[in-house]
């Protein structure tokens, strides 16, 4: 389970670099902080665009869809600890996902929940994140760049949607 939380922790280091407010590539609505020591932790000075730094005007705004995604990590967190303390550890079938650099392995039903809460978390990111890419394309001017980013951005909606797809099986048949 303690990787399921540094992936938790990935995923809100990811979703600070997309929280930030550049006017010059987004023109939607934005929250204003005035705290500076909650604007370092929450927002990241570059453009998540483009690795420059964001203009002084735009240091203090974070958008509405990064506020969305820190509210979503903050249920996601108590909603995945209070699974994991109030749900009975009720024996199931191992779920297990091993590769070289990750490692996990549950084998109650409340590290099951608390996992997938976590897992929602993620790849609502890399959704988000593939969203981002594509409207950020509509700016490049190289047809190239555009069209390998399309490609990427489909990848990542696929695989999204094809963990998604094995997570509801895996659901239905743990349940059966």
């Amino acid at each position: 389970m303690i990787m399921m939380y540094l992936l938790f922790l990935l995923s809100l280091i990811v979703c600070r670099f997309f929280s930030g407010y550049d006017s010059r590539f987004q023109n939607g609505k934005y929250i204003i902080i005035n705290s500076p020591k909650l604007r370092m932790l929450l927002v990241d000075e570059t453009s998540f665009f483009e690795r420059k730094k964001r203009l002084k005007k735009d240091i203090n705004k974070m958008t509405i869809s990064g506020l969305f995604f820190y509210i979503y990590s903050l249920v996601t967190l108590i909603l995945s600890v209070l699974l994991y303390i109030i749900v009975p550890k009720i024996p199931i079938e191992p779920w297990e996902i091993e590769t070289d650099d990750f490692f996990m392995y549950v084998d109650t039903f409340n590290e099951k929940l608390s996992a997938i809460c976590i897992w929602l978390f993620f790849l609502s990111i890399i959704s988000y994140m593939a969203v981002l890419m594509v409207r950020h394309t509509k700016t490049v001017k190289q047809r190239w760049i555009r069209i390998l980013t399309y490609i990427v951005s489909s990848i990542m909606l696929v695989a999204v949607a094809f963990v998604l797809f094995e997570m509801i099986r895996e659901l239905i048949i743990g349940f059966i």
